[in-house]
């Protein structure tokens, strides 16, 4: 998917910053990881030759029945990525390419233990690559992009990822096809996503005429490109199920967008992760918050006239879209935000309905 933009001739560069929270929650074990690289270019400084700044990777991956694939997902997928033959000439397609590769190395490794792993997780990733934005996600985990309507303070919630469940009828006819079935909203009644790393049973053609023919479960993910939009996409929200099946798309950016020019990205996500938990999230709890600062070239080269400065060079990108939001509330401080957890008008705030499901059933033991 791509977000197109209309081009106006004006220069502007981006600089980001990130902050990241995660909580075992009320879970008996932590399974999630995160990475975050604010600049990628201190390890793969030839990008320089081929993209601007910022270079940025940013990832969560939400582990089920144990941490195995999260942690494989975590050390090797943005290296998978960024040193796929053809990131620089077709990112898609190496981004597309290196999930798959990154979930056929950990199948194997799951398979020459002596006790087979099952272990699965979903998976997110956010690539800067200068103000063009590449996202991709197989299974539940999800990105929101803070918008700032044009001439207002309001933000409105862009969902940029696709929440890839059992119960979507493309989702259910590819596992049908396959050779299994969707029980109560799960692959075989057990599994609550239907794309994820990992999930070695899901994956593995049993013989002699057993329950499935071919992969229930894949990680082929969905990939979209942004181009920003210069002073208005002020921020994204990286998150794992656990902040979505309590919080509601717009209740998350509204609440982001009261805190984090005041706190920073670190104390906010640590803001919402806690709001998300005092909502009774049930799972694991993992967010990073990325700010994104312009700066637009008008004004550089304005402060090159008068001697002040230098005009700074960039991508082009200007808005898409231009939708009615709720006016956000900015007074609100730390200690009112944590006091109006309680409120039952934030539940009612939420775009998505919450979805308490985990990944499966009952964890089970490595």
């Amino acid at each position: 998917l791509y977000f197109p933009f209309v081009e106006t001739g004006m220069t502007n560069t981006l600089k980001v910053e990130s902050g990241t929270f995660a909580m075992k929650g009320v879970r008996p074990t932590m399974e999630d990881e995160h990475i975050s690289l604010d600049d990628i270019a201190e390890d793969y400084p030839q990008l320089l030759e081929h993209f601007k700044e910022p270079l940025a990777y940013y990832g969560i991956y939400d582990g089920h029945r144990g941490i195995r694939a999260a942690e494989y997902a975590a050390e090797y997928l943005h290296s998978n990525i960024l040193e796929h033959d053809e990131f620089v000439t077709d990112t898609e397609k190496a981004i597309r390419e290196a999930f798959i590769k990154t979930d056929d190395d950990f199948l194997d490794k799951a398979r020459e233990q002596e006790e087979k792993w099952n272990d699965g997780c979903t998976a997110v990733v956010a690539i800067f690559l200068g103000t063009k934005l590449y996202v991709a996600n197989c299974g539940d985990a999800e990105i929101l992009l803070g918008r700032k309507k044009e001439d207002s303070d309001e933000f409105e919630a862009i969902e940029l990822t696709h929440k890839h469940k059992p119960s979507d009828p493309e989702e259910k006819d590819r596992i049908k096809a396959a050779g299994g079935m969707v029980l109560a909203g799960r692959v075989g009644g057990a599994l609550a996503v239907a794309r994820a790393f990992g999930d070695l049973e899901f994956k593995t053609p049993f013989q002699d005429g057993d329950l499935h023919i071919g992969k229930l479960i894949t990680a082929d993910p969905y990939i979209a490109c942004v181009d920003l939009i210069p002073e208005r996409d002020l921020f994204l929200i990286v998150g794992c199920d656990g902040v979505w099946e309590r919080m509601g798309h717009q209740d998350s950016v509204s609440f982001v967008s009261q805190h984090l020019f005041e706190e920073g990205p670190e104390i906010t996500s640590e803001m919402l992760v806690n709001r998300a938990f005092s909502k009774k999230s049930q799972d694991n709890i993992s967010c990073t918050i990325i700010s994104l600062a312009w700066n637009s070239g008008e004004d550089d080269m304005e402060e090159d006239e008068s001697g002040e400065g230098e005009a700074d060079s960039g991508d082009v990108s200007a808005e898409d879209v231009d939708n009615d939001t709720p006016v956000v509330d900015k007074e609100e401080t730390k200690e009112e935000a944590n006091e109006a957890d309680t409120k039952d008008q934030e539940d009612s705030a939420s775009v998505d309905k919450p979805d308490s499901d985990s990944a499966v059933d009952e964890p089970q033991s490595d």
